[in-house]
């Protein structure tokens, strides 16, 4: 099993048989979808991309593209991102699926996971910078996290398993 890194900016499908990594979220969002057997869609959105990285948009363009998906998990600095939604410029004409999106729930909404949606705002732990795996212990699908500057583990309350 690898572990496959989406880093800032980026979208990637990762297989079942593998772990999905988002390095250094602090101030970003991950996206990720759950087909049903086990393959992960995902992509690492930061507030402001600088060109080749994908912005907001592409991101949820590229998860879009698949259907029928178990569940959406967006996990990151959701707070900041709702806060400063109108500022931020990426934000500002987030369409999908035909519909304004206002905030990160709106994500959720407008790519059909009002009912089937985690929404995670890191900053409940400590203030600083995770690495967010969607992987395997034991052969059972887990999601937790690292913080980056002192090695410590959490999981997201109620959603140690993806």
């Amino acid at each position: 099993m690898a572990i496959i890194s989406i880093n800032e900016g980026q979208s990637n499908t990762v297989s079942p048989a593998n772990t999905l990594l988002y390095p250094g979220i602090n101030s970003c969002l991950s996206i990720t979808t759950v087909l049903s057997q086990a393959t992960r869609l995902g992509g690492h959105a930061v507030l402001f991309p600088e060109a080749p990285q994908q912005d907001l948009q592409q991101i949820c363009n590229y998860i879009n593209t698949r259907k029928n998906a178990d569940m959406l998990y967006i996990i990151g600095d959701v707070g900041t991102w709702n806060q400063n939604w109108a500022g931020i410029p990426q934000c500002q004409n987030l369409i999908i699926n035909g519909q304004q999106v206002q905030n990160v729930l709106g994500i959720a909404t407008a790519l059909g996971y009002a009912n089937k949606n985690v929404i995670f705002d890191i900053a409940s732990w400590d203030v600083a910078t995770y690495n967010i795996y969607f992987g395997f212990k034991n052969k059972q699908r887990k999601l937790w996290a690292i913080r980056t500057d002192n090695g410590v583990q959490y999981t997201v309350p109620g959603h140690d398993t993806w």
